[in-house]
């Protein structure tokens, strides 16, 4: 049974970049997957079509209305096709020191990009997130930081396991000798 924890740890380590020391701790995840490989291969095509479908209407010089919804279209396409690059290219780093912990998504530029400071820090928790589309239910497991002001700080969205979560919640909780109350509990948030 610990072979198999060790095992089980060791392939969930090698998910994320970590460096640590007695003054700083850094945690690395890229974001790539297949699923934004397909998102891209869905934003060049929506994209063509939208420059064909464009060019067809300054041919046919239309109404103004047509080309302002035509607008909202490529406005989408655009958005669509640069998240799939960030998909691609893209990290998370998670950097805690004695004073603060930092979120930065790099090379790209993402929302979530903060700083919390230390002293702030309550607790570091795992949030379990439940999403139903379609008769479909997805799990994603979220780590979240309180603060002592009762205000709940997303770290790291979208991870795909509970061991995952886990492994950044117990870095930062070792590095910070934080106390968890809720160690073996996790928030459940539907959405």
């Amino acid at each position: 049974m610990e072979a198999h924890l060790n095992i089980l740890s060791h392939a969930i380590a090698e998910k994320f970049t970590t460096t640590e020391n007695d003054q700083a701790i850094f945690i690395e995840k890229k974001w790539y997957s297949a699923s934004y490989v397909i998102l891209l291969l869905f934003s060049l095509l929506w994209n063509s079509f939208l420059y064909f479908f464009y060019t067809a209407l300054v041919i046919e010089q239309v109404s103004l209305a047509a080309y302002l919804f035509l607008m909202l279209l490529v406005i989408a396409g655009i958005w669509i096709f640069y998240a799939a690059i960030c998909g691609l290219v893209n990290k998370t780093t998670i950097q805690a020191d004695k004073h603060s912990v930092f979120v930065r998504h790099t090379p790209l530029p993402w929302t979530g990009q903060r700083t919390i400071p230390k002293q702030d820090i309550d607790q570091v928790y795992v949030v379990q997130q439940i999403h139903s589309n379609k008769g479909t239910t997805y799990i994603r497991y979220s780590v979240d930081l309180l603060t002592r002001y009762d205000q709940t700080i997303t770290l790291l969205k979208g991870l795909d396991t509970l061991a995952e979560a886990r492994f950044i919640e117990q870095k930062l909780d070792t590095f910070f000798a934080t106390k968890d109350p809720q160690s073996n509990e996790m928030a459940l948030s539907q959405q």
